[in-house]
């Protein structure tokens, strides 16, 4: 027999309504969404209760399955949440816009990620030992081969390049970003083939540029 806790917590299926988010399933409680009348959830089971029909399908949207989850979470808290790294503050609150909370209402100081932003810097911590360390190896060799040292040295060079890109990307506040840059002997950078393997270690794309002034890159 069921304890008197578990009876309390158990809901009837008349008090909560079924989503279809991206391919999975969300039971949530109709008082929750009695309390966002404006939001398109509310709304969509206010048609479906109104047509007065029997069907148990639950209601679809073609969204980020993972995202809605916090924006439950943003719902039942009082508009405090903590995103994950893989949860990007921006695509949340445009989910956040597409359910119907304006900006007027959406306190993003409430909106966390401070986690992600800790597990980027520890990223690009990562990333820039590991290139400065592939930065020494072919300072080594270009010294001990004296193999094609021109090449070498303007490997060295691209590599730095590399690494300065790697530094504005996490300047930026967009994905899409230019580095100005003068090196002597680089020309045609965005179109060098080491140069754009370099960039793409670092997790950046090069989507353009000019011979010998500016670079575009994207984060990957």
């Amino acid at each position: 027999m069921a304890s008197i806790e578990e009876k309390d917590e158990q809901l009837p299926s008349s008090n909560t309504v079924k989503f279809n988010v991206g391919g999975k399933l969300y039971e949530v409680s109709k008082s929750l969404l009695e309390r966002f009348p404006t939001t398109i959830l509310a709304q969509k089971v206010e048609e479906v209760e109104n047509e007065a029909s029997s069907s148990t399908t639950p209601i679809f949207f073609d969204r980020d399955p993972d995202r809605f989850a916090f924006c439950l979470d943003y719902m039942r808290d009082n508009g405090i949440v903590y995103l994950p790294e893989n949860v990007p503050k921006s695509a949340f609150v445009k989910d956040l816009e597409f359910l119907g909370f304006s900006d007027d209402t959406i306190d993003e100081t409430k909106i966390h990620d401070e986690n992600a932003k800790q597990n980027c810097l520890s990223r690009f911590h990562d990333l820039t030992a590991n290139t400065k360390q592939r930065i020494a190896t072919l300072e080594k060799n270009a010294k001990a081969l004296e193999i094609d040292l021109e090449k070498r040295k303007n490997e060295i060079k691209m590599e730095k390049l590399a690494l300065q890109c790697l530094e504005a990307s996490l300047r930026s506040t967009d994905d899409q970003f230019e580095v100005r840059y003068a090196v002597d002997g680089l020309r045609y950078v965005p179109r060098d083939p080491y140069f754009v393997r370099c960039c793409d270690q670092l997790a950046l794309r090069v989507v353009g540029g000019n011979s010998n002034t500016r670079v575009y890159l994207r984060r990957l």
